[in-house]
């Protein structure tokens, strides 16, 4: 958890980033034109980090005051002003500048986005009223402080600068969504189908038979034996688990919840905690009696291809299927069928064809086909 110097801009004499905080202090002044510190301190970078414990405690702890009689920023341990020299006292109109928490990653890093509300707002034009929950807020506040509803029409000032960065932000975040739908759009477009007409000039084929032979088998089986088998033996396994409720577990992490201006000139890293509780539960094994055993049955044992590049397609064959039937038969078969064709000049490519259409294709003939119309992805056939 860290705590950093933050800055502020004197709009007197035009001076950027000024420190907001220096030897355990508030800079009250401008070092150029010595006029008084605006209070609207941002966190542009996290560059001059506080390191002192002490110090560190110091910057968390104290808050600035403003002076009632003549607005000037004072540190928290000065007892007088440092301007007009005037007591500080809860009679007066002075006033302690409030810190404030950011979310992560909306710390203002221009003093064009701070507004700074106070603990005691001096009477006339320095505050408005919201007309919706009649909250109190300060005149540089765009927004109700209690229920975040903009500044009535009667006060239609806004900060600038603000606004802007807004707008910026949504034209940044326009231009990204367009070209990301551009490049959608166009990838789209590619794929979709466009006909084309093609020539055959040859053709090819594969095929493969699974063969299968009749032998004795170990096998296994939950809760009984199959007839025929033979060699039985049994013995409680587990056949799965079942998930038992056992305990509760609970932690307590922390979080990064943002970022606080400590009114003073600096801001420290904000750490929240939160209790996270987790269920736990236990496998606990079903057991079941599972059957080992012996079984005459067909197994798949090997498959026989042929293929040539030609139209006249045979199936493989194993000759023992026919001297020993017993032992042998055919299983399965599979065939895939495929026709060289030629688009307009373009070289010859070889695409797969559904075997009916395949058997009834001569050398010569013409066909139409789908393809991607900017990828050039092969569809098929019509």
């Amino acid at each position: 958890m860290a705590t950093y110097v933050g800055k502020w801009d004197c709009p007197a004499c035009g001076t950027k980033r000024i420190p907001g905080w220096e030897n355990g202090r508030t800079v009250e002044r401008c070092p150029s034109c010595n006029s008084p510190c605006t209070k609207k301190w941002y966190l542009d970078n996290r560059e001059m980090v506080i390191s002192k414990p002490a110090e560190i405690q110091q910057a968390k702890t104290k808050r600035a005051w403003t002076c009632g009689h003549c607005g000037s920023v004072n540190d928290a341990d000065d007892q007088e002003c440092d301007a007009c020299g005037n007591a500080r006292d809860d009679s007066s109109d002075d006033t302690v500048t409030k810190d404030r928490l950011y979310k992560p990653g909306e710390e203002p890093v221009s003093g064009e986005q701070v507004s700074r509300p106070e603990e005691t707002l001096i009477e006339g034009e320095n505050y408005w009223h919201c007309p919706q929950c009649k909250a109190r807020n300060h005149i540089d506040e765009p927004r109700c402080s209690i229920c975040n509803l903009p500044k009535a029409e009667r006060l239609t000032w806004r900060p600038p600068s603000l606004k802007n960065l807004k707008g910026a932000r949504k034209g940044k975040a326009r231009n990204i969504f367009l070209s990301i739908a551009g490049v959608v759009v166009l990838l789209l477009l590619g794929f979709i189908p466009k006909t084309v007409e093609v020539e055959v000039t040859g053709f090819a084929w594969a095929r493969q038979l699974a063969i299968e032979d009749y032998a004795e088998r170990s096998r296994s089986d939950w809760y009984s034996a199959p007839p025929g088998a033979y060699n039985i033996s049994s013995r409680e396994e587990i056949h799965h688990y079942d998930q038992v409720y056992s305990h509760t577990e609970c932690h307590t992490e922390t979080y990064s919840c943002g970022t606080r201006d400590n009114g003073n000139g600096t801001f420290s890293d904000e750490y929240c905690t939160r209790e996270s509780c987790t269920d736990i539960y236990d496998d606990v094994p079903v057991y079941a009696t599972k059957y080992y055993y012996n079984i005459m049955d067909w197994e798949y044992h090997h498959t026989e291809n042929t293929a040539a590049e030609d139209h006249n397609p045979v199936w493989p064959s194993d000759s023992r299927t026919a001297s020993d039937p017993g032992r042998w038969r055919e299983g399965g078969r599979e065939g895939t069928y495929y026709t060289y064709v030629r688009e307009s000049s373009d070289e010859v490519q070889k695409r797969e064809m559904e075997f009916e259409r395949w058997g009834n294709t001569q050398v010569g003939d013409h066909e139409t086909g789908k393809k991607a119309w900017l990828w050039g992805t092969w569809y098929g056939f019509d």
